[in-house]
């Protein structure tokens, strides 16, 4: 049986992306600026089986209903392009808590990507393989890359776009991200869902698209040129940005649980004291903070004092996604 094995890292936007261009692409309707994680990820091994249909597993569970049918209908894209319609084994697991806000669809398909990418014998350069992960899930494409990567947003005129690349920064910018689990459930509405539930009826969405790119702009010469407090504050207001237009949202939504509130105050706090940290949040209640690597212990250490906190980790800028 041939078979082949992929692991990819998760990755969090710094700016976020928060939308889609209307179409089957899944093209991202904002660019975005992340960071590739090295504690977390997906290893993915893809096999052929002579079965009528693609098996998902997913953490040694059998996948039905939508994962499945999004696994399936990404797999089928594979098959027209390498003119191969086996059907596939998918056996993956992943690092962090799936469907909770921690990028775990991002590392799942740039890993089921890069595998799909030697299986089927496609040769994509990292560019189309970055925009093959994206079909999958848009923060995907970003995941087939390491360290700091650069996001393209979609054409809404000839369709294009939509793909990632490295981003060369600045050596002096040393910085870590500290991810404070603040639940351990999964969340109740996707991020894709929430996505088109924002653009659909959400009075702020045309303000997001209409503000995003110069945030975006400021934030990657930020990186390049090693300035952490412009990149930090940016992150932050990016975050504030995305989540105020779900809450104008009609009915509104949110992701929040009331302890992401006070890891949010409490890096507010250390930041008034003298800590250089900024926080974010994905559509989910965990807390991320960007900071610099020679502080990320000691504000580690005061974040472990709050009260009911599911997890911290101290996260480097990891890798690109790579065949194991």
């Amino acid at each position: 049986m041939k078979s082949t094995c992929a692991y990819a890292h998760t990755n969090i936007a710094l700016i976020k992306y928060w939308g889609k261009l209307p179409g089957h692409l899944n093209l991202p309707a904002t660019g975005s600026l992340s960071l590739t994680l090295e504690n977390f990820g997906t290893q993915t091994a893809l096999s052929f089986i002579d079965a009528p249909q693609d098996v998902f597993v997913l953490n040694n569970q059998q996948q039905i209903g939508e994962p499945l049918l999004r696994v399936q209908l990404f797999l089928d894209i594979v098959r027209a392009l390498s003119k191969n319609d086996q059907h596939c084994l998918v056996d993956s697991r992943n690092d962090v808590p799936t469907r909770s806000g921690l990028a775990s669809s991002a590392s799942g398909f740039a890993a089921l990507s890069l595998a799909a990418n030697q299986l089927f014998s496609l040769n994509l350069n990292p560019i189309d393989l970055s925009q093959l992960a994206r079909v999958g899930s848009g923060s995907a494409a970003r995941s087939i890359f390491g360290e700091f990567v650069y996001m393209h947003p979609g054409s809404p005129v000839d369709k294009t776009g939509g793909y990632a690349e490295p981003l060369t920064t600045d050596p002096s910018l040393d910085v870590r991200l500290i991810v404070v689990q603040c639940a351990s459930t999964p969340k109740k509405i996707s991020s894709r869902a929430g996505m088109m539930h924002t653009s659909a009826t959400s009075p702020y969405y045309s303000s997001w698209i209409a503000t995003h790119a110069q945030d975006l702009e400021e934030a990657t010469r930020a990186a390049m040129q090693g300035d952490f407090k412009t990149l930090g504050e940016l992150t932050e207001h990016s975050t504030l940005k995305m989540h105020a237009s779900m809450l104008a949202a009609k009915p509104a939504f949110w992701y929040f649980e009331p302890l992401t509130i006070t890891v949010m105050n409490r890096v507010k706090a250390l930041r008034d004291d003298g800590a250089h940290c900024y926080f974010t949040m994905d559509a989910g209640p965990h807390v991320k903070v960007l900071c610099q690597a020679q502080q990320a212990q000691a504000i580690t250490n005061e974040l472990r004092k709050i009260e009911g906190i599911v997890q911290i980790d101290i996260a480097k800028p990891g890798p690109g996604a790579k065949l194991i």
